[in-house]
């Protein structure tokens, strides 16, 4: 109720211009999603046994910042025309648990993270996997899929954006990726993908974004 508030309210600051106040913005001041591509699979009946994928590279100038998942969780919001919410996932920090099956692991070098959960985070996350590389200091590529939900009802909610934030809820420090669609190509796009010889889903049955 605070933030609506807020977020109703004027005026407001504007950190990195892209017309939405800060307090609002859940991406103030962070780079764009390189390489992006998001798809949606199953979209057909019946429903419930769609998947999800969003993966891409978050290139940080001149290093990326520090980065613990495990800390901090990871917030991954998708949004349709005009900036409805479509899905805004709160993946929560914490060590994995073998008892829920929930949780974020990592590597002795603390390089690469992965999260789990047997059931979807906010109907949207059911794995991340997050690589920084030593040899690259700019760079996290990340990976987050989900699956055994409903997303017919996005594609006609299209022009879409995705937005991952590495400090969440509201990435004060900048550590957050976000990715428009605004189509039509060759500007990154939305479209159905027409099933070709080898194929076996489908046409309308898979939407991607890239």
């Amino acid at each position: 109720m605070y933030k609506s508030r807020l977020c109703a309210s004027s005026p407001q600051s504007d950190a990195d211009g892209d017309g939405l106040g800060d307090v609002c913005d859940p991406c103030t001041n962070g780079v764009v999603i390189q390489s992006a591509v998001v798809r949606f699979e199953g979209l057909l009946a019946p429903a419930g046994d769609d998947t999800f994928v969003l993966k891409g590279d978050l290139v940080f100038s001149p290093v990326r910042p520090p980065i613990d998942p495990k800390a901090n969780g990871m917030r991954v919001r998708i949004e349709g025309a005009g900036g409805a919410v479509l899905f805004d996932a709160t993946v929560p920090p914490g060590q994995y648990d073998p008892d829920t099956r929930i949780g974020w692991r990592s590597n002795a070098n603390q390089t690469f993270y992965r999260f789990r959960s047997p059931t979807a985070v906010d109907g949207l996350v059911n794995k991340v996997k997050l690589r920084v590389r030593t040899l690259v200091p700019d760079l996290a590529e990340i990976k987050i899929t989900g699956r055994n939900s409903d997303f017919a009802g996005v594609p006609p909610l299209a022009p879409l954006r995705a937005i991952v934030v590495l400090d969440p809820p509201g990435a004060l420090l900048g550590h957050c990726g976000e990715r428009d669609f605004p189509g039509p190509p060759p500007a990154p796009a939305c479209d159905y993908v027409t099933p070709g010889p080898e194929d076996t889903f489908p046409a309308n049955d898979v939407y991607a974004c890239r």
